[in-house]
Parts: C-alpha cells; sequence; structure tokens
C-alpha cells in the first residue's frame, strides 16, 4: 500500500501539540526545545485521506501557558 510522509520545519516546540488530518489524531509535533529549530516528519496511510482535507494543529500548553512555537515548510509526499 501506498504511504504518504508529511514534513515540516518546527521551531522552539517545547510541548505535546497533537497533529490531526480530517478530525484524526495522526501524530504529534517533534519537541524541539527553547529556540531550536528542526525538521520533522510523519508516516501516514491513504485511509485518513478524503477528497478536501484538514490539517490540523493543536498546541500544547502546561497550566495557563501555551507553547509559541512556529511550524512552516509543511509538505506531502508519497512514497513507494
Amino acid at each position: 500500500a501506498r504511504m504518504y510522509a508529511l514534513t515540516y520545519d518546527a521551531y522552539d516546540v517545547n510541548y505535546n501539540a497533537k497533529i490531526s488530518i480530517n478530525g484524526l489524531e495522526v501524530g504529534r509535533l517533534c519537541k524541539t526545545g527553547d529556540k531550536k529549530k528542526s525538521t520533522c516528519g510523519i508516516l501516514l496511510l491513504p485511509q485518513v485521506f478524503e477528497a478536501q482535507n484538514t490539517l490540523r494543529i493543536a498546541v500544547g500548553k502546561r497550566g495557563s501557558n501555551y507553547d509559541d512555537l512556529i511550524v512552516e515548510n509543511i509538505a506531502m509526499t508519497s512514497i513507494g
């Protein structure tokens, strides 16, 4: 079965932020630590996709402190 890779650059990620596609949790942002940047990715099965898709990142928090982060260069590529 064909798989897909969701890749992105994450910066200053300290808490677990949920990644969802079409309401289905597919992973979490990689933690980078304070003021650090990392290129990250997760593998996805084709079953998570529909004709039109919504990517959602729910920012994590501790108490009332939300994580201030940057996610950029988001890409989806087919594998296999």
